[in-house]
């Protein structure tokens, strides 16, 4: 009975002379998947009319990665790439084995079985830049009338997509749809899928803050790097020794290869004529030939020649010898804007309150200073600190504060929240203490507040 169908639908395409039994050579599908470039912009914003604002019927033909696939969509006879909307997935690549995280892989397998080769409903709510060689278009999908993303999210297989860059909110776009967000706060406290993961990592890090954690500790230190008038580089009194035994073994290492040189690698770069152990920062934009690095066990920076970059001993590394240069803080204090005079004015008479001087002898002599860490930022490994010369009996952030050298960070852009509602009441005589001589600074307009208010300047931030 199947057959009989199936044969007298072809007679009738035959006698209607359709497809293969005309004269009509097919339409050629347009593929806008890889690229608008070659597109005329009335052709674009011709599908931006039509995709926009209301529900268009498609196909899947290939999913990419958990939140990418391949679309076509037949009134318009194109194809397009098309992303899942205010969701971000982990990575994955099917020919990278890097990039093939496990909830990257399950959100990628999801799609793929869910979505592949079936019928879709979409409805595009942006668009990428279309100077962009590799055009996406954003929206939302619906397969039997369900919303794709917020079943994914409901499994636990993706996140919502946050703002980026320094300026980025603290709050989702209000476009981000309330089913989504009850999604995934309700995948997040089940600790569904990935949430369960992030959970466990998050108790790890936590304790292992809590065996590591200096909040309320006091060392001596010798400032070894600065880079603004409030952020600087210490070495601990213990580790003089250390960094001398250091010293001698990097002077014996072997010019090997190191392989390749990306971001975040742990290497022996060559600093007036010694290897030190330096992570990778970036590359010279400038010469592809040099790198940026940090010299992890003195803070100091510099863009190396690949040359002069070679492979750090396993014997040498940061697992077997922990860095010995700790970043540091001036606790609740932001530096002049950088482009600004002062800021270097700023970092000048930092330089003359910490670093090494000479006595009325010119006896050269290392300034040994006091730092009290009023909190340990585990995360960024940098400690919030207060720095005093005890040899003059200074308290050198409230200095910085006195000659207008360097503000309160009252609106906590460069502070973790958590530090002004400590309870201990050193922390918050300090605050408060701060707070009033910054605000005399200003009135006496000395230092950098000598033209005005700079706080209430916009781009100062």
């Amino acid at each position: 009975m199947a057959y009989l169908e199936l044969q007298r639908a072809e007679e009738k395409a035959k006698k209607e002379r359709k497809g293969m039994y005309g004269d009509r050579q097919p339409q050629e599908i347009m593929d806008y998947s890889t690229s608008t470039s070659d597109i005329s912009p009335s052709v674009v914003i011709q599908l931006q009319n039509y995709m926009k604002q209301q529900r268009r019927r498609a196909v899947v033909e290939h999913v990419f990665n958990g939140q990418r696939m391949k679309i076509y969509v037949p009134e318009q006879n194109c194809f397009l790439c098309l992303a899942l909307a205010h969701i971000r997935c982990d990575p994955f690549n099917v020919t990278t084995a890097k990039l093939q995280t496990k909830f990257g892989r399950a959100a990628y397998e999801y799609l793929k079985h869910r979505s592949l080769q079936r019928n879709i409903e979409v409805e595009v709510t942006t668009i990428a830049d279309q100077k962009d060689r590799n055009c996406v278009w954003m929206g939302q999908v619906w397969i039997d009338d369900k919303d794709l993303a917020l079943e994914m999210l409901e499994k636990g297989l993706v996140k919502l997509a946050m703002p980026t860059g320094p300026r980025r909110a603290n709050s989702l776009p209000t476009t981000v749809p309330s089913a989504y967000v009850q999604a995934e706060a309700m995948a997040k406290e089940q600790q569904i899928g990935l949430w369960e993961e992030i959970a466990r990592k998050e108790h790890e890090r936590d304790e292992q803050k809590k065996k590591h954690d200096m909040t309320g500790k006091e060392k001596t230190v010798v400032v070894s790097q600065i880079d603004t008038g409030v952020q600087f580089w210490v070495n601990s009194n213990s580790s003089v020794n250390e960094l001398e035994m250091l010293e001698e073994k990097m002077s014996r290492i072997p010019s090997v290869h190191p392989g390749k040189i990306a971001p975040g690698k742990i290497v022996a770069a060559l600093y007036d004529g010694l290897y030190c152990r330096a992570k990778v920062a970036k590359q010279d934009s400038r010469n592809e030939r040099m790198w940026f690095v940090i010299f992890v066990d003195y803070g100091n920076r510099a863009s190396v020649p690949e040359r002069n970059i070679t492979l750090l001993p396993q014997e040498l590394s940061l697992a077997q010898w922990p860095q010995l240069a700790q970043r540091c803080q001036l606790t609740a204090l932001r530096a002049p804007s950088r482009n600004t005079e002062h800021f270097y004015v700023a970092g000048e008479y930092f330089a003359q309150l910490v670093l090494p001087s000479s006595d009325h002898n010119n006896t050269p002599f290392v300034k040994e200073l006091k730092i009290k860490i009023l909190w340990d930022d585990y995360a960024s490994r940098k400690w919030h600190v207060i720095l005093i010369d005890e040899r003059t009996n200074t308290n050198i952030n409230e200095q910085m504060l006195r000659e207008g050298h360097a503000r309160f960070d009252h609106k906590g852009k460069e502070t973790p929240s958590p530090l002004f509602t400590l309870e201990d009441e050193y922390t918050k005589n300090y605050l408060i203490t701060a707070k009033k001589l910054c605000e005399e600074a200003l009135a006496a307009r000395i230092g950098l507040w000598r033209l005005g208010d700079v706080s209430s300047d916009e781009g100062d931030y």
